[in-house]
């Protein structure tokens, strides 16, 4: 047997990154590489990169753009509520004051339908009685209709 331990060393990779990328693995860049990258990054934006000072002027401007336009908001805010308690108003108007018209008014038209579909009835009835003395008169080979029979179909009863 040999001294040597079985669970791997550690503190040493197993291989390099080099190695690593050459089988084809996903590796972490180095901070070598890393420290290239950001170098490259910064010498590309040169002057672009805002200073820390400017970036906190940049804040308390739009802090201070914000305080000012607030009144605003408030104003706005306050305009929008009062279109909503009006709207609201006649929204409650409406209900209580134009929908029971509404349904009178509908109420009327029903009653009147009725009483139109009634004369209908009643003018289809006498039709059919007018329509039944003339065949009858035809059956029994008159050429006249008794005329208070006529009278009493037409509903022309005085």
């Amino acid at each position: 047997m040999t001294d040597t331990p079985m669970t791997p060393d550690h503190d040493h990779p197993v291989c390099t990154q080099e190695a690593a990328r050459a089988a084809g693995l996903d590796v972490a860049p180095s901070p070598e590489e890393l420290r290239a990258v950001s170098e490259a990054i910064v010498s590309l934006w040169g002057d672009r990169w805002a200073e820390p000072d400017d970036q906190v002027a940049s804040i308390a401007d739009s802090g201070a753009q914000l305080a000012r336009a607030m009144p605003l908001v408030l104003a706005e805010v306050d305009r929008l509520r009062a279109r909503v308690a009006e709207l609201e108003e006649q929204e409650r108007f409406q209900e209580r004051d134009t929908l029971p018209d509404l349904h009178r008014q509908i109420e009327h038209h029903k009653d009147g339908k009725a009483r139109w579909q009634k004369r209908a009835e009643t003018a289809e009835s006498r039709l059919a009685t007018v329509e039944r003395l003339v065949e009858e008169a035809r059956d029994k080979c008159n050429h006249s209709i008794d005329t208070d029979l006529l009278i009493d179909a037409l509903g022309l009863e005085g």
